[in-house]
């Protein structure tokens, strides 16, 4: 009777994550993101790839755009690279500002204890410390979708734990706490749950928390309100010392078309 009630609990168990998977497909399904830096290979995204044309040609606007549901563990694995390697690049890629380039020259004439990086893995970090934020300006690898864009990156101390300032960034009760223009983000739907979910645990295949969020924020020269869509993905970081962590972020879109629909014309 015993063994006969943990095969059926086994049973029961198995069942119901096939069917959480399941649900969970239905709802990603047509959800579409853009692939195009992350080198995505023919393997990670055969039939699931879309693009519209125009005249017979992939347009620039929607070249590399792939459902979700289809590639959700290579899109988070590739975005969670990406976005690591541009985090750490110290070379001229980035040019800091002029206040950025003070604070640096500053640092290697002062004795600091605020932000040790003995076990850290990049030797070439330059660290923030104290109240200062540094600040970069550059421009993304390659020549697809934004690379017409800017990228700035910042680094500054916060007096927390990096578990709990992830656990307070991936809270959506609590964004207007430090986004100021928010109107609220709300979860759309939660993907995988657990910061401490392991590859082995996951219905997918990766690890950490992911999800989806709607999220609307009001800049005061802006008459209407921005509405966005967006993968937000947190884990913990492998190759750094325990207690690290990272989160990651992309726009999502309903459909192929590569814009956002909102609903409601004031946004």
């Amino acid at each position: 009777p015993l063994l006969k009630f943990l095969l059926e609990t086994r049973f029961y168990l198995r069942r119901d994550r096939e069917q959480l998977a399941l649900r969970r497909h239905c709802e990603l399904k047509a959800l579409c993101e853009r692939v195009d830096d992350l080198d995505m290979e023919h393997k990670d995204a055969p039939a699931g790839s879309v693009g519209t044309r125009v005249n017979g040609e992939a347009t620039k606007k929607h070249r590399g755009l792939i459902f979700v549901d289809h590639h959700i563990t290579p899109i988070l694995q590739k975005l969670s690279r990406l976005g690591y390697e541009i985090a750490v690049d110290e070379s001229a890629r980035f040019a800091p500002t002029k206040d950025t380039e003070r604070l640096i020259a500053k640092y290697r004439t002062m004795p600091f204890d605020d932000n040790s990086l003995d076990h850290w893995p990049v030797k070439s970090w330059k660290a923030a410390h104290g109240k200062d934020i540094l600040v970069w300006t550059g421009n993304v690898s390659h020549s697809y979708f934004g690379s017409d864009w800017p990228v700035v990156k910042t680094r500054c101390l916060v007096n927390t734990s990096p578990r709990s300032l992830i656990e307070f960034m991936m809270d959506s009760s609590r964004i207007k706490e430090y986004n100021k223009m928010s109107q609220g983000r709300e979860d759309l739907l939660r993907i995988q749950e657990g910061l401490d979910t392991t590859e082995s645990e996951s219905l997918y295949g990766f690890a950490g928390d992911c999800k989806i969020v709607k999220a609307l924020n009001k800049p005061k020269l802006i008459p209407k309100t921005i509405e966005t869509l967006s993968l937000m993905y947190s884990q913990p970081l492998t190759n750094a010392p325990p207690g690290a962590y990272m989160t990651v972020t992309r726009s999502v879109f309903e459909n192929d078309s590569g814009e956002h629909k909102s609903p409601s014309a004031n946004t």
